[in-house]
């Protein structure tokens, strides 16, 4: 995917774009420990930002899911949380709820 901002993170950056006003995504977003592996930035859709607007243009709708922007590569819905998962890497009880949750 093409965006209209150049987006060329950092293995250790991790941008994660979603639904503020979705109490499941963002709750979601808050109980991943990506901070401790990972700079990880938090960009509520509902706030309008360039990359929300842009993301938004290319045919991404966030009240289907959420986006994770790693690398040079961009995430969507189910994707975007597996992607979380596998850089999270969960206990076995979390992999089994996300599997169910997700599946």
């Amino acid at each position: 995917f093409m965006l209209d901002m150049p987006l060329d993170l950092a293995d250790d950056e991790v941008i994660i774009v979603y639904d503020g006003e979705c109490p499941f995504c963002s709750q979601y977003v808050k109980l991943q420990e990506l901070r401790e592996t990972y700079k990880v930035r938090l960009d509520n859709a509902r706030d309008g930002s360039e990359l929300a607007v842009s993301l938004g243009q290319m045919g991404f709708d966030l009240n289907e899911g959420m986006i994770v922007a790693h690398g040079s590569e961009i995430y969507f819905g189910k994707d975007a949380v597996r992607h979380l998962t596998y850089l999270h890497k969960p206990t076995l009880i979390q992999r089994y709820v996300l599997r169910f949750l997700f599946s």
